[in-house]
């Protein structure tokens, strides 16, 4: 599978744990994305990306502290209906898949995950209807 050409490209990245965060900033900037951090809680968030920085795709944990992945999703889907949206998890709860595949433009990753299937489900994201 050859690399999606990302450059110039913004991802919003939601995940709690630093060291994961790191990693997967690591992934996509690899791949050409500019990752934009999520601030301390959602409504900073929504601020950023409505202040002239649009984003192009999120990658959203869904338990990151006291952050929901999923409210954050809906924040970001009232601003753009189309938005490609990961969600990532540690756990294979399967209501919470079927939440997310019934979601346009959404995809749900049980993590650990590679860059390959991130590319993946965002490419899949994309071509969603």
């Amino acid at each position: 599978m050859t690399p999606l050409d990302n450059s110039g490209r913004r991802i919003l990245i939601l995940e709690d744990e630093r060291p994961l965060y790191e990693i997967l900033k690591m992934m996509l900037e690899t791949r050409g994305w500019n990752c934009v951090p999520h601030a301390a809680n959602s409504r900073s968030k929504t601020r950023t990306a409505a202040a002239g920085e649009p984003i192009d795709a999120a990658l959203l944990d869904l338990n990151a502290g006291e952050t929901n992945g999923l409210t954050v999703a809906d924040e970001l889907r009232r601003e753009n209906p189309s938005l490609p949206i990961v969600l990532m998890t540690g756990n294979s709860d399967k209501s919470l898949r079927e939440r997310v595949a019934a979601m346009k433009h959404s995809a749900v990753l049980q993590k650990p995950f590679s860059i390959v299937t991130l590319e993946a489900a965002l490419a899949a994201c994309q071509a969603s209807d």
